[in-house]
């Protein structure tokens, strides 16, 4: 197996866990209006997450953000060719962790909303939803990555101009 493809495989895995534990515990305290998680479960459960991904991205570098992939390519420390195929990788698993949990509490939903379940309302609700929010993640994400990059190549630069800082 290419080098390139173990480290996509690598970092799709470790997104993909990371974003499952981490919606899965927030979907578990919203469906079930927090009896079943609050606030102390979700932060512990989004620590774990991340340690979890951590732990099976570790071939890549366990990036699982695509800010931190254009960071370390913004500071020569990682190849700029790599970075759109690690954050097409990373979204893709990130939505697809999305999906499972979607589909592990779809029950839950219907309970909680009996009327979702029509067609036409589905059809409005899923693909009007999802494209307008779909179309607001990616303007947050990739804003992020632009306002962390860049705030970094400061510190890289302030570090350049006045080392003993």
């Amino acid at each position: 197996m290419k080098e390139t493809y173990k480290e996509l495989l690598s970092e799709f895995l470790g997104t993909f866990i990371m974003m499952l534990f981490g919606l899965g515990v927030v979907a578990m305290a919203v469906v079930f209006e927090g009896a079943k998680g609050n606030f102390l479960s979700i932060t512990l459960a989004w620590g774990f997450a991340v340690m979890f991904g951590i732990f099976v991205g570790g071939y890549s570098g366990a990036h699982l953000n695509p800010a931190v992939s254009f960071a370390l390519a913004a500071t020569h420390r990682f190849p700029w060719k790599k970075v759109p195929l690690y954050a097409l990788t990373q979204t893709f698993a990130a939505f697809m962790a999305a999906l499972v949990v979607y589909l592990d509490y779809f029950r839950e939903i219907l309970r909680i909303d009996p009327l979702f379940p029509k067609q036409q309302e589905f059809l409005q609700r899923f693909l009007l939803s999802q494209t307008i929010s779909c179309l607001g993640y990616l303007i947050k994400y990739w804003g992020r990555s632009c306002c962390y990059s860049s705030y970094l190549l400061y510190l890289i630069t302030l570090k350049e101009l006045a080392p003993n800082i």
